[in-house]
């Protein structure tokens, strides 16, 4: 019996594949053109900073036994670990944990094209992606609140911290989702849970642009979000407070991000018990 012959990329090959493979699900997902440097340059940069890394990262990986699910836990182990060294009250410590918690996207970035020349895609990777996000969105909470406790010694920036962990791990919206999402995954007939959702019909005050809660729904949503540009914000302002110029508006903003979640979270409860376009049973 033959073996099948494995089919290796080069380098230029899989740079060609990925630009191609995210640019479209960039425009796609957000709406936003990465080539666009112009009205985009964050994208612009950043983007090609993750793409020509995540290449060489997968160039590499393609002639070894790492599956994209490696990439995955690695993108969620460096969210851990980095967020842990901003706690520590050390420079070099708290630089490591910058340039971490900076870069570690590279494998979330990487870990879909690898399973897209290994043929290695599977439920279990958008599981995994998804669950990485969002490990590092909480241990980025909790290690942000450590740093600004050892910062200004106030015990109230862990009580914070920890308001802020247990109203997001509490959001019955999302956990309205997660159920309508399992149920979704285990149906025989999907096609009859997706039209008992009605995912696509939105409730009023959503179809309303104008109105004033959605205007303070999109402005709560949008800024100083769970997204790379927010925390890429914050470990610019962490960088320069610790090394250069002491900046109390960090401080601010983690008052802000308490006040963002607390409202998320009433307006989920408001949502799920009011509007009742979520999951039903």
């Amino acid at each position: 019996m033959k073996q099948k012959k494995i089919k290796y990329f080069n380098l230029s090959k899989l740079r060609d594949i990925h630009y191609d493979r995210l640019i479209n699900k960039v425009k796609n997902n957000f709406n936003v053109d990465m080539n666009d440097w112009v009205s985009n340059p964050y994208t612009f940069l950043k983007s090609r900073f993750y793409i020509e890394f995540s290449c060489i990262l997968v160039y590499l990986a393609q002639f070894t036994n790492i599956t994209p699910n490696i990439f995955t836990m690695t993108y969620a182990v460096l969210g851990v670990l980095g967020a842990f060294l901003i706690t520590i009250n050390n420079d070099f410590i708290i630089l490591s944990g910058l340039l971490i918690l900076f870069t570690k996207n590279v494998f979330d970035w990487g870990d879909g094209l690898l399973a897209k020349i290994k043929n290695q895609s599977s439920d279990l990777g958008g599981l995994l992606d998804s669950w990485g996000g969002i490990v590092g969105a909480y241990t980025f909470i909790g290690g942000f609140g450590f740093y600004l406790f050892n910062k200004t010694n106030n015990e109230l920036f862990l009580i914070i911290a920890f308001l802020i962990i247990l109203l997001k791990a509490l959001d019955l919206k999302d956990f309205a989702y997660q159920m309508s999402m399992y149920e979704l995954f285990n149906a025989k007939n999907k096609k009859s849970v997706l039209n008992k959702l009605n995912l696509k019909k939105k409730p009023n005050y959503l179809t309303n642009k104008n109105s004033l809660i959605n205007k303070v729904k999109n402005f709560v949503q949008n800024f100083l979000d769970d997204r790379s540009r927010s925390f890429d914000f914050i470990l610019l302002l962490i960088f320069i407070d610790n090394f250069y110029l002491n900046i109390v508006l960090i401080e601010y903003i983690y008052y802000y991000i308490l006040f963002r979640t607390t409202l998320l979270f009433l307006g989920g409860i408001y949502i799920s018990f009011k509007k009742k376009h979520l999951y039903k049973n």
